[in-house]
């Protein structure tokens, strides 16, 4: 934790760092054989957001004109309340082990987010290299938590 009461910060500053909200989050990434989702779908960078339980999937932008374009895609990036059912199932001790249920659900999820007649279920399995997990909540840096603006601060009016 900071003590930020003798930080010289104005009025505007000070509102903004008391706006933002901080809570739990987690990612999981999994390394396939090859950039499926650049090679079948024609996708580089950007997110896809869903109600499915993996919420959040980061596609990378970085490095797939290159020779080895990078395999690793965040195939979950949930926070607050989202986390828990993931947190649960996590090998505190070695992040990368993930049983095979939540695996079973990402690669579904994958799937029919992505189109199941394109990229199967079966397929995304054979592709999956391996999973690793990270939630902030097990990290003694960052105490649980990360920062995240709320959609109901973005429209508000700065104070003069």
């Amino acid at each position: 934790m900071i003590d930020l009461s003798s930080a010289p910060l104005d009025t505007m500053q000070t509102t903004a760092l008391r706006m933002l909200h901080y809570g739990p989050s987690i990612k999981i990434g999994m390394r396939f054989k090859e950039a499926w989702w650049t090679i079948k779908l024609n996708i580089v960078g950007g997110q896809s957001l869903s109600d499915l339980p993996i919420r959040t999937i980061v596609c990378p932008s970085y490095g797939v004109d290159s020779d080895t374009p990078p395999h690793t895609l965040i195939v979950s990036y949930c926070w607050t309340s989202d986390i828990e059912k993931w947190g649960a199932l996590i090998n505190k001790s070695d992040p990368s082990i993930i049983s095979e249920q939540p695996k079973t659900v990402i690669l579904r999820n994958l799937a029919e987010v992505h189109d199941p007649a394109v990229v199967s279920y079966e397929y995304l399995l054979d592709q999956c290299l391996d999973t690793y997990a990270w939630s902030w909540n097990d990290n003694p840096h960052t105490m649980g938590i990360s920062s995240l603006l709320l959609m109901s601060y973005t429209n508000r009016k700065p104070l003069n």
